[in-house]
């Protein structure tokens, strides 16, 4: 699989240019009639299409995706959490350390939620 984490970068870098460019020629066919605004290059379309990914899209970092909620819909709690634990350690694999996710046992919490720390009803 490793060899092919290349062309997948290669891919994801050809449909932003793809999509960067069908931004910028939408938007200078249609919005400086419509609106009156001026044209925009191909890095102004760019960041733009960066922006909204940002703004409205998200990092893609976290969280489930719509259509992953059904895959884990019909498991037990008790499978839910090893297939998060199992994430969080495939995470922590890639990219070092601890993921700081709940339920990834490093968050300064017990299970049931109570500070057990300094301060806590223990300490």
């Amino acid at each position: 699989m490793r060899g092919h984490r290349p062309l997948l970068f290669i891919g994801v870098i050809a449909m932003f240019a793809a999509f960067s460019l069908a931004v910028m020629l939408l938007w200078n066919a249609m919005l400086p009639n419509l609106l009156g605004v001026a044209d925009i290059n191909y890095l102004q379309a760019a960041g733009l299409l960066a922006l909204c990914r940002i703004l409205f899209g998200g990092l893609g970092l976290g969280g489930v995706r719509p259509g992953m909620r059904g895959l884990t819909h019909n498991l037990s709690r008790d499978e839910r959490e090893e297939l998060m634990r199992k994430a969080h350690e495939r995470f922590a694999r890639r990219w070092g350390g601890h993921s700081g996710c709940p339920g990834s046992g490093h968050h300064g919490r017990a299970r049931g939620g109570a500070d057990n720390g300094p301060g806590g009803e223990d300490g």
